[in-house]
């Protein structure tokens, strides 16, 4: 039906299509060829580039390693700085790359002699081997500030990573401190001491300071925050707190104390636990420095603004705001002239951080008792619910240096002030010895109050007594807070002067009955249950139970120190009915929620209920109330 294809028909596409396979061939030929020399280019590429890279990498060894000796007498003899220089340019680039691949040890050790070399360069007599030398060469002084710009990040970069856990760690964190603090400190330049000019050291000034703006943009506060907790979980706190603090004050002198960094240096450096004792401790000339530029009145009339202090703390934790308030404390204790001088913001600066403080363990105790998260417990503060920093230092040494600091708060001469803070004038002889003065102090401001009826109204009203429980507020408050320091507290305000005495008179001066009729009807006011006259009550009963607890049997009984039988048995009378009338006062409130729900969370039902059952018990080895006694009527 078709035709048959001719012969030559047949040929021409079969030549056809070896001509396609002839060009199809070539072209796979062209594509190996040009493959085979993209490789040939690589590989040599990269041959060379890893030769090059060696040869820096064994220039850069056979230069710097000799800079990581342990003995800083064995480093080598220092080289000309315009010979070094483009030695450390290609360090810096050399560590950058190499700082993504692998973060080896060999690198670390390089990173420590390049370290060192320049901290040593610094504070060398001749500026020939200064690496101060390139600052001068107008050829390289652009790239020498850019070099030294690249370098202090990167020392900031290994401070914020690196865990002190093997010693070159440590060694390299010490010296990355220690170069930050060199650079930044031109007074340290000992090659422009002896031809320092009032220009030149101007100049030199500038540029410390451009240093630490440029240092302060890169979060350089909360840095030495991280490393120095970090430093302290190993006991290496006395090695680095010179340069921490010393870059930390430069920052905030450089700053003239502008309100930006002081928030940032409460946020960061205050939480550090005991910085400002360790300050102190060791006479560091920057910190009193700031102390006499009044860094304490600055800090001061900003936590006291309750708005401001809130705003600041949102981002501390409970734990950290517990550092803060002793560092603050410490600070306060250094200079008593300026604290009297700032005594009304100091108290109110207290109260914000104590607000805070209570605001979070109740926020905390609330979100853990609905999400059920674990606990942590702290030596201080004890169960913390919630979300931490994590940076709860475990050293016991350090915790006790907290201690130490709080225990300013329950001072006699830090009572005393409070109490000579309430505007009345003492009733005294006022001719009388400052001693005289001190040991009557809380008894004269009392006296007042016990001239007088104290009524309902004088309760809710008068000056004197509002302020007189502020007082006992602010001690409630801290009772709350530092649940594991609650006896100290407790014990040494039993032992100030009259105190315990003058507040069981202010309770008797209320009425019969300790005032029964007089503060149930203050209670039954105030829907919330919060009342300052309240707080003096819980802080007389938490007194009393620590007593109840502390005394024997000859000292209470015989003895009858602090608070005779008569007066015992009156204020168990007390307790007695007022805690039956709370009651019966809460079921009549109460419609949705359980009484005994809501008890619980009353704490001044659970502060006078605690009493109540241990004079009970007391009373129960060995009687000082009369029959019938217990009855309620």
């Amino acid at each position: 039906m078709f035709p048959k294809k001719s012969q030559t028909d047949i040929n021409k596409n079969d030549f056809l299509h070896n001509l396609d396979e002839a060009r199809e061939a070539r072209r796979r030929e062209k594509q190996v060829q040009q493959a085979a020399i993209i490789i040939q280019k690589t590989v040599r590429g990269y041959l060379v580039r890893k030769k090059y890279r060696d040869y820096r990498k064994n220039e850069l060894k056979q230069i710097f390693l000799g800079f990581t000796d342990p003995n800083p007498q064995k480093y080598p003899s220092l080289q000309l700085a315009s010979t070094m220089f483009p030695h450390l340019q290609h360090f810096l680039l050399y560590y950058n790359r190499m700082k993504i691949k692998d973060n080896s040890t060999d690198l670390q050790q390089l990173l420590l002699g390049v370290l060192n070399y320049i901290s040593t360069s610094l504070i060398v007599d001749d500026i020939k081997y200064s690496h101060l030398a390139a600052f001068f060469n107008k050829e390289v002084n652009a790239q020498w500030m850019k070099l030294n710009q690249d370098f202090m990040i990167v020392m900031l970069k290994v401070l914020e990573t690196t865990e002190p856990t093997t010693n070159d760690d440590i060694k390299l964190i010490i010296n990355s401190l220690n170069y930050l603090y060199l650079i930044t400190d031109c007074q340290s330049w000992k090659a422009l001491q002896k031809n320092m000019n009032e220009l030149l050291l101007k100049t030199m000034l500038a540029l410390n300071r451009s240093y630490l703006i440029h240092l302060g943009q890169h979060n350089l506060l909360k840095i030495l925050k991280t490393s120095m907790i970090r430093c302290m979980h190993r006991r290496l706190e006395s090695s680095v707190i010179h340069n921490i603090a010393t870059l930390a004050f430069k920052l905030l002198l450089n700053s003239d104390f502008n309100r930006t960094h002081l928030i940032l240096f409460s946020q960061t450096i205050l939480v550090i636990p005991t910085f400002i004792t360790m300050c102190h401790e060791s006479s560091h000339k920057l910190f009193q420095m700031v102390c006499q530029k009044d860094l304490f009145n600055h800090l001061i009339c900003m936590y006291s603004i309750k708005e401001s202090f809130a705003s600041l703390s949102e981002n501390i934790d409970i734990i950290e705001l517990c550092y803060m308030l002793g560092n603050i404390v410490a600070l306060a204790s250094i200079d008593l002239s300026q604290l009297e001088a700032m005594k009304q913001p100091f108290i109110h600066c207290l109260f914000n951080i104590l607000d805070v403080c209570r605001q979070r363990q109740t926020t905390d105790e609330q979100s853990g008792k609905q999400t059920k998260v674990t606990s942590v417990w702290h030596p201080i503060i004890g169960h913390v619910r919630g979300k931490t920093s994590g940076f709860t230092v475990s050293n016991q040494e350090i915790v006790q240096r907290v201690i130490i600091q709080y225990k300013f708060l329950w001072s006699k001469l830090f009572v005393n002030m409070l109490f000579e803070s309430i505007p009345t004038t003492s009733l005294g002889n006022q001719s009388s010895s400052t001693a005289k003065k001190e040991t009557n102090i809380i008894r004269a401001k009392f006296e007042k109050l016990f001239h007088s009826k104290t009524t309902t109204d004088k309760l809710t009203s008068d000056e004197l007594t509002q302020s007189i429980c502020r007082i006992t507020t602010f001690y409630q408050k801290l009772i709350q807070i530092l649940t594991e320091l609650r006896l100290q507290i407790l014990c040494a305000l039993s032992l100030q002067d009259s105190l315990i005495s003058s507040l069981w008179q202010f309770l008797n001066n209320i009425g019969s009955t300790c005032g029964l009729k007089e503060l149930l009807k203050i209670y039954e006011m105030n829907k919330e249950n919060y009342h300052p006259i309240f707080d003096l009550l819980q802080l007389f009963c938490n007194l009393c139970s620590y007593l109840a607890t502390v005394l024997d049997e000859e000292e209470m009984y015989k003895e009858q120190k602090y608070l005779t039988l008569e007066s015992w048995s009156q204020f168990s009378l007390f307790l007695n009915q007022f805690v039956y009338r709370l009651i019966r006062i809460e079921f009549e409130r109460t419609i949705t929620t359980s009484v005994k729900l809501k008890l619980e969370n009353n704490q001044l039902y659970k502060t006078l209920h605690q009493l109540l059952i241990l004079l009970h018990e007391r009373n129960s080895r060995k009687s000082f109330t009369p029959d019938s006694h217990w009855l309620i009527r």
